[in-house]
């Protein structure tokens, strides 16, 4: 399975949240070295409760597609340094 027809399935099924929260997500990790991966590494950055539990019920509908969600708020992801441990690239 190739990482564009992937972060097609994640935008299209994040459409609607998108017009109500500022969420952003990102894949890390093997997706983006291999197209031989086990499982796909998603880091979405929230700002509320609200919006995760609205994320998780839209990953939800994503089947056949092994995720590995990941959620931090933006605080954290400045505190962990997040950005620059690693390579990450958006999706949304």
């Amino acid at each position: 399975m190739e990482i564009e027809y992937i972060r097609n399935l994640i935008v299209d099924n994040l459409k609607k949240l998108q017009e109500t929260y500022t969420f952003e997500v990102y894949f890390f990790g093997s997706i983006l070295n291999t197209n031989d991966f086990n499982d796909v590494d998603i880091m979405i950055i929230y700002d509320s409760e609200i919006e995760v539990q609205q994320l998780k019920a839209s990953f939800r509908n994503i089947k056949n597609i092994p995720l590995d969600l990941n959620f931090y708020t933006r605080i954290e992801t400045i505190e962990f340094n997040f950005f620059k441990k690693g390579a990450f690239q958006k999706i949304i």
